[in-house]
């Protein structure tokens, strides 16, 4: 793809975008069926589901295509600094809340580098740990099929990682 490289982390294999190119799509490519002790080849194909029923939201990536080990995905933005957090992230998050509630999806596992921002919206990435609910989501952990470490609801990871960006940035 022109304008990107190739990087590793952990588990799956992502394009890396190069500055001020913006890339149609993105890919993810699993390197590894489990890591950790975890399927993670379970993992992407929840992942893939969670886009296909996520898909007729723009904060959300949209799957183009799956084979393989491989995810190709549109690509959704760029990391959220202070000086393209949007002004209205607040109510762009409740927005995102809302839709998530009426799928029902629990993201399950939202850190910094999975909010995302292209032309001042907010996107979501990272599907892999979702589920309907938070309860599904603490008997997959209970049960080992889930290694995600985040035991904080969307809500408040999402409202405490852009309110940390917005204080301590000066956004």
């Amino acid at each position: 793809m022109p304008g990107s490289a190739r990087i590793r982390y952990l588990d799956a294999e992502f394009v890396q975008v190069t500055p001020g190119v913006r890339p149609a799509y993105v890919s993810k490519t699993l390197l590894h069926r489990s890591y950790r002790g975890y399927d993670h080849v379970a993992l992407m194909l929840n992942e893939a589901a969670w886009l296909r029923r996520l898909k007729r939201f723009l904060w959300a990536p949209m799957l183009v295509m799956e084979r393989d080990l491989t995810l190709v995905m549109s690509y959704v933005g760029e990391r959220i600094t202070a000086a393209t957090l949007p002004a209205d992230w607040e109510q762009q998050v409740e927005d995102i809340l809302e839709d998530m509630s009426r799928v029902p999806c629990c993201h399950n596992d939202v850190k910094r580098t999975e909010l995302l921002v292209l032309d001042g919206r907010i996107r979501l990435i990272d599907f892999q740990h979702a589920t309907e609910t938070r309860a599904e989501h603490f008997a997959l952990k209970r049960s080992g099929a889930c290694g995600c470490r985040n035991a904080i609801d969307d809500r408040t990871a999402m409202i405490g990682i852009l309110g940390r960006i917005a204080r301590s940035e000066g956004g």
